[in-house]
């Protein structure tokens, strides 16, 4: 008789501290699983924010534009690949925001990058050229501050290109602004920055994308302090734009 009733009551208190257990460790697998989702979370925000590879973006519609220079990025010597032909440039990013305004009321911007050269052919020549509505002097081909674009106006006319799933927008020709034309309103912060006049601010400004292309170049990887790189788009000579 007591030992069925010490036998009862054992069996009860094993089931409720078997119970006890079963729910601890629930507990502890739902406690483990919240923070392992927040720590996941954090990392891809932390990666998403730090590579800055992610370019979604829409594309600045094709056609012709007002436009307004507002970023001029130095981006150092780079290697690229020409129809097979591997090839190291110095490289310069041009920014321009069009007077067409997305749904959400900024304006669409549009980069292009270019080879930092005056030669006759580079293709940074002729767009200047054009641009300024005029051949640059022998003079002026010996030094040309490409600062001086930054915040000028222009008529940009842009092309589209399919790449698989995905539409570019390229500049096709830059020409001054036609007479009688409004001028779009700078909106967006303008942006200058040589790897020779390092400025960490400037940098931490630039979009994530370019400013991983910026530590590829051998420039960024020769800096041995803050303010001190060789390479620049400054040349000696400021010829007026």
């Amino acid at each position: 008789m007591d030992e069925s009733i010490y036998l009862e009551d054992d069996g009860g208190q094993g089931w409720h501290h078997e119970e006890r257990l079963l729910q601890q460790q629930f507990f502890e697998e739902q406690s483990r699983l919240t923070i392992l989702n927040a720590k996941r979370k954090h990392e891809m925000s932390l990666i998403a924010r730090d590579t800055g590879l992610d370019r979604t973006f829409e594309p600045a519609p094709a056609g012709a534009f007002a436009a307004r220079c507002f970023r001029v990025i130095d981006l150092g010597t780079q290697t690229f690949t020409v129809k097979g032909d591997t090839r190291m440039a110095h490289q310069c990013l041009l920014t321009w925001e069009l007077n067409k305004h997305m749904p959400d009321g900024r304006p669409y911007t549009i980069n292009e990058k270019y080879t930092v050269s005056l030669h006759k052919d580079a293709k940074l020549t002729s767009v200047l050229e054009s641009w300024r509505g005029r051949k640059f002097t022998d003079v002026e081909r010996k030094g040309f501050e490409l600062k001086n674009v930054l915040g000028k106006v222009c008529f940009i006319n842009i092309v589209h290109a399919d790449r698989g799933d995905r539409v570019f927008s390229n500049v096709a020709s830059v020409m001054p602004v036609p007479d009688g034309m409004t001028s779009p309103s700078a909106t967006n912060e303008q942006l200058y920055f040589s790897i020779r006049l390092w400025d960490e601010s400037v940098f931490q400004k630039i979009p994530k994308y370019y400013q991983e292309i910026i530590k590829r170049s051998p420039e960024f990887q020769q800096i041995d302090n803050v303010g001190s790189a060789p390479g620049s788009l400054v040349e000696d000579e400021e010829i007026p734009f």
